[in-house]
């Protein structure tokens, strides 16, 4: 294993030089993307004028900045104008996320339309945007903006749609100590956006009907808050996938990646059934140790138990083969005092979760976490960046080593949170 260095290394390009020496067989954009992840870009004016055209926050479920400072004084109705995420030369993607502290930025070069990345003023590379695509700015039959329905996060790229935007587990105080939906619905309103507490599928199949006819969509992701009653929120999901497939057709046969609570068995059928094998399922653990569930994810630990969360992943690894799926968030196992004190342990702990699922058949996945505002642990300090990589390499290794085939319901361009989908495209470990 890679030894660690401190979490705050040298300044500039100096830090990404002693990432690329101690992570020699990764990639220079995937260390580039986790540290971009890990530390955030700082705010400038540039961001605004780039803001007029790219593709921008929505806020449609987190929001991950903790400085609008700038950005509230110029938005438009539906969002924020800043852009949600860019790309580097190779495609490689990530999502912009404001943090005041960072020593990211990103500039436009006097007297052309090209953009540069910098690193305590540093260069460090070119960068991409693309531009916000028109179906953003029209309104469904009902009034309502399109972009409040779904988003993307590029073309021939996700059509994501948040079915439920509340969390009932903040209303007993038990939410996962890493989320802020709740939260970020008060802030996009103070931001002036209105976020739709429920999507329906005629709205969905209006969009997405205006938004195919300008770009292609190549896979559907449908996720949302939880609600108390998981057989109430099943129902939800299973009539809304009834009613998109009916409406959708045949000729529209692209998959869906579907992230809900724990579901009983009859109503994990219930979603096969409604999904007409086209679903990718996945019920996120959160948190792979069974000592730290009560306390990274409380209303799950005590609503719905770590076993019984468990059982029920593999008993979609059944239901489902290889389109099951499970996801933690990576790095809140080192938050608490109970939890891990060394980065080496918390990677060895993630090695162990991603080797059960893989030996039981399934797809185990994560999301890098850093602290978003509005959660519990906002303040939290962050693992370092090694950690990130550490984990993403061990990751592509036991990906490699089971012959796992990545999820057709997601791709590198909406995989902004992790690297997983960057290694497979870019060759991966050693290449």
């Amino acid at each position: 294993m890679t030894s660690i260095a401190p979490a705050h290394g040298p300044a500039g390009n100096a830090r990404l030089e002693q990432l690329a020496a101690a992570f020699p067989t990764l990639p220079q954009s995937a260390i580039l993307k986790a540290d971009v992840f890990r530390e955030g870009v700082a705010w400038t004016p540039d961001l605004n004028v780039i803001g007029q055209w790219a593709i921008p926050h929505t806020h449609m479920i987190f929001d991950w900045d903790h400085d609008h400072s700038g950005a509230r004084e110029d938005t438009a109705e539906g969002w924020v104008l800043i852009p949600c995420v860019f790309q580097l030369a190779d495609g490689t993607a990530t999502i912009l996320k404001l943090d005041p502290a960072s020593p990211y930025a990103i500039h436009i070069l006097e007297g052309d339309a090209r953009y540069e990345l910098r690193r305590d003023g540093e260069p460090v590379a070119e960068v991409y945007f693309e531009s916000r695509p028109q179906w953003y700015t029209r309104r469904t039959a009902d009034g309502s903006l399109m972009c409040k329905v779904a988003s993307n996060a590029g073309r021939n790229c996700i059509f994501a749609i948040t079915l439920l935007g509340h969390c009932q587990y903040f209303g007993e105080d038990e939410q996962c100590a890493f989320c802020c939906i709740v939260p970020s619905t008060s802030r996009a309103r103070d931001l002036g956006i209105d976020r739709a507490s429920r999507v329906k599928a005629e709205r969905m199949l209006e969009v997405y009907g205006a938004a195919s006819a300008e770009h292609r969509v190549a896979h559907f992701n449908l996720t949302g808050g939880g609600l108390l009653d998981r057989h109430r929120e099943a129902r939800l999901y299973a009539d809304f996938l009834d009613a998109a497939m009916d409406g959708l057709g045949e000729a529209n046969a692209q998959p869906w990646h579907v992230i809900t609570q724990a579901f009983d068995e009859d109503d994990q059928k219930r979603l096969r059934d409604a999904g007409r094998g086209r679903i990718t399922l996945c019920h996120p653990l959160e948190a792979w140790e069974e000592r730290l569930f009560p306390i990274i994810a409380p209303g799950k630990a005590r609503h719905v138990g770590y076993r019984a969360w468990v059982d029920a992943v593999l008993r979609a690894g059944k239901l489902f083969g290889p389109d099951a799926t499970t996801t933690i968030v990576a790095g809140c196992e080192m938050v608490p005092e109970e939890g891990f004190r060394t980065v080496a342990e918390a990677v060895r702990s993630i090695e162990r979760y991603m080797t059960f699922f893989l030996e039981h058949g399934l797809t185990p996945r994560f999301t890098f976490w850093t602290p978003a505002p509005g959660s519990p642990w906002e303040h939290s300090p962050r693992p370092p960046t090694e950690y990130f990589l550490e984990i993403s390499q061990a990751q592509h290794e036991l990906y490699r080593r089971h012959d796992v085939k990545l999820p057709r319901s997601t791709c590198h361009k909406c995989r902004v949170v992790s690297l997983e989908a960057d290694l497979y495209r870019l060759g991966g470990v050693g290449s």
